[in-house]
């Protein structure tokens, strides 16, 4: 994780690191606003764990999960999935059932998420996609879902 922090926290494009059970290690460039896993078999990510990162989009931070993030996790099942940007790392890791994304539960998940910020007064604050997640954890079986800064890893 460090490495992998060290090496592509401040990077203007995507990046990945996929630890296959297998123990190898691919490592996956993507675009400033996605990563594709095309050349990666659906073996080598399953029971994977993905490391990869958010890069800063102008004034916005990269924040958490995607909607492709989590259809990822459903649809291909790594172990767990990690995103980092500059400030924080997320982890979210799948237990359920179901192995298709659901985009009307994550709509459902984007709405409760604005619907608290404006309740509580943060309309306008970073990262709506950690909101959106800690939504889907308590709503969607099987979603675990944490987030740490950078600073504090490894205590």
């Amino acid at each position: 994780m460090n490495q992998f922090i060290d090496n592509y926290q401040d990077a203007h494009e995507e990046h990945a690191y996929v630890f296959s059970k297998d123990k190898s290690l691919i490592h996956v460039e993507g675009t400033p606003t996605s990563i594709f896993f095309s050349g990666v078999s659906d073996d080598q990510l399953k029971d994977s764990v993905i490391i990869h990162n958010h890069p800063q989009d102008g004034e916005f931070i990269g924040g958490s999960f995607s909607d492709a993030d989590l259809k990822l996790l459903l649809e291909k099942q790594p172990a767990e999935l990690y995103a980092i940007d500059e400030q924080f790392i997320y982890r979210v890791w799948y237990t359920g059932d179901e192995k298709k994304f659901d985009q009307e539960l994550w709509q459902s998940g984007f709405n409760k998420a604005i619907d608290l910020r404006l309740a509580e007064g943060r309309w306008g604050t970073l990262d709506e996609k950690h909101d959106i997640m800690q939504v889907l954890a308590k709503d969607w079986s099987g979603i675990h879902y944490g987030r740490q800064r950078i600073s504090e890893k490894g205590s």
